[in-house]
């Protein structure tokens, strides 16, 4: 009784966090590892767990580590980390009859870097969500890569697929993460003089551009239809770039594409107009979202 109430005294004055009871805590962080295939310390201590809790959850012999070098730009500098990922305990633990989706049983690869600075983005959108720990257990979660297993049943997609889904599952208010590391525009924009100079000039670019383009403004004209999408650039430069470029894109026409065998072609001068709601498009960079004590030092 008096730990508890001393417990309570603490929070009540903000000098601890209010977590969800211990069992639950540690199931939503299995989840959440099961989900993206690996996490940190920091993360899931940030979201769920206590420090207690994790040396508890490797003595029971739910979990692995494993030392791992993740580049938080394409052109920085790798930093080494130390990754949590699921042991085969745990995976049998967070999937008991091995019918629904389950990562890859060891978390190297040349994605990591990516699904990482993903998995940062969806940590910042949890929280403006659910400030408080004890909300937390609303949040449904789906990665890009359950998301192309056969067990997902998010058939509103129609085959595009955002690095994130995040539903509140008290709301159905759904969340779309598209984490661009290296942004599909922004090597448009270094390929193309003339839209260099447009953007320069502010002025609106009307070069036209391959399927790649075509196909990144169409999913996120679909997935804006289906509730708010949260475009992550990892530099606030190339996030503005893309930005003015999309808008002016968006205003101007898309132009029109066709899949021929597998090959997606241009119509020549045939251009499609916006279909989305560009109120649900928020566009952000890791200095806005303040995830810096997340990622590893220098």
């Amino acid at each position: 009784m008096g730990h508890a109430h001393a417990l309570k005294g603490k929070i009540e004055k903000g000098l601890c966090r209010r977590l969800l009871d211990v069992d639950h805590r540690k199931s939503l962080a299995i989840e959440w590892l099961n989900e993206w295939g690996f996490s940190t310390s920091k993360v899931l201590e940030e979201l769920y767990l206590s420090k207690a809790d994790l040396p508890e959850m490797k003595q029971d012999g739910l979990l692995m580590t494993q030392l791992i070098d993740i580049k938080p730009t394409k052109d920085s500098r790798p930093r080494q980390m130390r990754i949590i990922y699921l042991s085969p305990k745990g995976r049998k633990l967070a999937n008991p009859r091995r019918t629904g989706y389950s990562p890859p049983k060891s978390p190297a690869s040349t994605l990591n870097s990516h699904d990482f600075m993903a998995q940062l983005a969806a940590v910042w959108i949890v929280k403006q969500l659910w400030p408080k720990p004890v909300g937390r257990g609303d949040l449904q979660l789906w990665s890009s890569g359950h998301i192309r297993h056969k067990s997902c049943t998010l058939d509103e997609l129609e085959n595009w697929v955002p690095d994130a889904v995040i539903r509140n599952a008290d709301t159905r208010k759904r969340y779309y993460v598209e984490l661009e590391r290296s942004s599909t525009l922004d090597r448009f924009f270094k390929g193309n003089r003339l839209a260099r100079k447009q953007y320069k000039a502010k002025e609106r670019v009307t070069t036209e551009h391959s399927a790649v383009e075509y196909q990144f403004v169409k999913k996120i004209e679909h997935l804006s239809k289906l509730g708010s999408v949260v475009i992550v650039h990892c530099t606030r430069s190339a996030g503005e770039r893309a930005e003015l470029y999309f808008n002016s894109r968006v205003e101007s026409g898309i132009p029109r594409h066709y899949n021929f065998h597998g090959k997606w072609c241009a119509l020549e001068g045939e251009f499609e107009n916006w279909d989305g709601i560009i109120e649900n498009i928020q566009w952000a960079s890791f200095p806005d979202l303040h995830v810096d004590n997340l990622l590893p030092p220098l």
